[in-house]
């Protein structure tokens, strides 16, 4: 969304004003001296996106029109779609109104569609700061402000849900002291398949010892046997020469 443009119907010392030209595609900068209705603008884009707030509140400038009209008037707004809108609020508590800029029917499209994903507190606190905002900058330290500047930095993800979601996932799968979790599960069944090998490299250095006496038992029967044929050849010897 990019406001192309403005009218002023009355609001604070503006009547029946509009800018002489359309803002541009780069920077807009509003210049004037003290008092001269910078402030004021600025309030009137705030009040005509999100409205104007109700006349009980305390310590605000409800900015009564001091030279004529009737407070409000329109904001004129590209939208992300291409096409072009105007958003107007004529008095205090009035609702506002979209309609296209040429006057064809609308449909589809609503101001919250216009606006975003990006709300009031949002709005005012980093895309329209006022002297208000700056001179108490506690505001910056909600929890809102601080996920949207982020957001902003990271493609505009919902941080704190995603932040929520890994906490979530992570803690469904392991807890530093729990045995229930996956995690601790799958760590509980590496320790035993440790120990299992362990108590298999020590069968294994078994096995390996016991094969090699056999191995050497084999040897030394083999060559008792040897011996056994030699006396078994001997003694036939003898019993024949005896026999001569």
């Amino acid at each position: 969304m990019k406001i192309s443009s403005l009218f002023i119907d009355g609001f604070g010392v503006f009547n029946k004003w509009k800018p002489p030209e359309e803002f541009g595609d780069g920077l807009t900068a509003v210049i004037g001296e003290n008092e001269a209705g910078k402030t004021t603008l600025l309030s009137f884009i705030r009040r005509n996106l999100y409205g104007f707030p109700g006349g009980k509140k305390q310590n605000i400038n409800h900015y009564q029109p001091v030279n004529g009209g009737t407070i409000g008037g329109r904001l004129e707004i590209l939208g992300d779609d291409g096409r072009e809108y105007h958003l107007t609020r004529t008095g205090v508590r009035s609702e506002p109104s979209v309609k296209l800029a040429c006057g064809a029917p609308l449909s589809g499209s609503t101001l919250p569609s216009l606006l975003g994903p990006g709300n009031q507190v949002f709005y005012e606190n980093v895309c329209a700061i006022g002297l208000d905002e700056l001179q108490q900058f506690s505001t910056l330290n909600q929890d809102e402000i601080r996920d949207r500047l982020a957001a902003a930095g990271a493609g505009n993800l919902p941080v704190r849900k995603v932040a929520s979601f890994l906490d979530d996932s992570a803690d469904a799968i392991y807890a530093v002291r729990g045995k229930k979790k996956l995690m601790n599960e799958l760590m509980s069944g590496i320790k035993t398949l440790d120990q299992e090998i362990r108590v298999a490299k020590n069968q294994q250095s078994d096995y390996d010892r016991i094969t090699d006496e056999l191995a050497r038992l084999t040897g030394l029967r083999l060559e008792e046997q040897e011996r056994k044929q030699g006396f078994v050849g001997e003694i036939e010897y003898y019993k024949a020469l005896s026999q001569g």
